[in-house]
C-alpha cells in the first residue's frame, strides 16, 4: 500500500505525484493499493471585483496622492504568476468544469507533462470575468469506505486554497452568457516541479494570460484594465508565490512598506537606482502644489507621503 500527500496548489504544483508513480511502478505489489487513488482538477471563471478594489483601486487616491502608476506596475506583476488565495462562493460565475481527471493506479507520467483542455462555461450569474480559478478534489475509495478531500470555494478553506490565473482584459458578462477558454498546463523545462499555466479566452473575444512559476524570456506590459487583448508572461524565481512553505495571507501592510518593497523589486528588475526610480514615480503622483527639496528629500519618503515634502 502507498499513502502519500502529494497534492500541490492547483493539484500539480511541485510535481510530487511523479514520485508516487515511480514508487507505484517499481515497488507496489500486484493488487496493491494507493491512497488517494484518484484526483480531479476543476476550473471556473471568477469575478474578483472586491480583490481588485482592495488591492489595486486604493492606489488611485492614497492619502491625497495619485499612485495610479504604481497600480499599473503592481498589476503587471500580478499577471506574471498565479494567485493562491481563497475565493468566495459568490465570486464563482459558473458550474465547475473538469480540466484533468486522474486515476492514480493507471495514469502515465507522460500524461502530466502537458495538459490541454478547451472549456465552455455557461454563466450562472452576471459579473465581470477577471480570470479562471482552479481547485481540486482527491478521493479515497475502496470496497469498505469512500472519502473525498474537497478544496473548492464551497467547502471550508484548506492549505491549498484556490488558484486564480488573471486575464489582462476583463469581460463583463450576463447570466446565461457563454465563455470559451483554452487552459493549458505545461511542465517547466527549467524546473520540472513547476508548471506554466496558459489561459486563452476565445469567446467572447478576449485575452491570453501565461502565468508561471519560472522566468520566461518574453515579457509584455498591461495596465489595469485595457480593452485590447494582451499577453502577460511568466513568474519570478525570486519570490515564488506558490511555494508550499507557508500559509501567510497577502495582507495590506503599511504604505511605506509596500512602496519601498515595490521600488526595491522594480530596481532589481529594471536595473535602475532605487532613489531615481522612486523620484520619477513620486513626481508623477504628487499634487501640483507639492514642493520638493532636492537636498533634503528622501524620494522613498516623498513617495509614501512622508517627510521631505512641503504642503502649501
Amino acid at each position: 500500500i502507498i499513502v502519500s500527500e502529494w497534492m500541490g496548489f492547483y493539484l500539480l504544483h511541485e510535481s510530487m505525484l511523479q514520485s508516487v508513480l515511480f514508487a507505484r511502478n517499481n515497488f507496489l505489489k500486484k493488487g496493491g493499493l494507493i491512497y488517494p487513488n484518484s484526483a480531479v482538477l476543476y476550473a471556473s471563471p471568477v469575478d474578483r471585483s472586491k480583490y481588485l478594489a482592495d488591492n489595486f483601486d486604493l492606489y488611485n487616491s492614497l492619502d491625497g496622492f495619485d499612485y495610479s502608476q504604481l497600480r499599473t506596475l503592481l498589476w503587471e506583476e500580478r499577471l506574471k504568476s498565479p494567485e493562491c488565495e481563497c475565493v468566495q462562493p459568490e465570486e464563482v460565475l459558473s458550474f465547475a468544469h473538469t480540466v484533468l481527471d486522474i486515476d492514480i493506479m493507471t495514469v502515465k507520467p507522460a500524461t502530466l507533462k502537458s495538459i490541454f483542455k478547451t472549456m465552455k462555461f455557461d454563466l450562472t450569474c452576471s459579473g465581470v470575468v477577471h480570470g479562471i480559478c482552479m481547485w481540486f478534489t482527491t478521493s479515497f475509495n475502496s470496497e469498505q469506505f469512500s472519502s473525498v478531500l474537497d478544496t473548492s470555494p464551497y467547502r471550508p478553506a484548506t492549505h491549498w486554497k484556490q488558484t486564480t490565473v488573471y486575464l489582462p482584459v476583463h469581460t463583463e458578462m450576463q447570466e446565461g452568457g457563454t465563455l470559451v477558454a483554452d487552459i493549458e498546463l505545461t511542465q517547466c523545462e527549467e524546473n520540472y516541479r513547476w508548471y506554466n499555466i496558459t489561459v486563452t479566452q476565445k469567446a467572447p473575444a478576449g485575452s491570453v494570460s501565461v502565468a508561471g512559476s519560472f522566468v520566461s524570456t518574453r515579457q509584455s506590459k498591461q495596465a489595469l484594465p485595457r480593452k485590447e487583448s494582451k499577453v502577460s508572461t511568466a513568474g519570478s524565481t525570486l519570490n515564488n508565490p506558490l511555494s508550499d512553505d507557508g500559509d501567510e495571507d497577502d495582507d495590506v501592510v503599511a504604505n511605506n512598506d509596500v512602496i519601498s518593497a515595490l521600488i526595491s523589486s522594480l530596481s532589481e528588475q529594471y536595473n535602475q537606482d532605487p532613489s531615481t526610480l522612486a523620484r520619477v514615480i513620486a513626481e508623477g503622483a504628487a499634487p501640483e502644489d507639492l514642493q520638493y527639496s532636492d537636498d533634503d528629500s528622501d524620494p522613498l519618503e516623498v513617495l509614501a507621503g512622508g517627510g521631505g515634502a512641503n504642503h502649501n
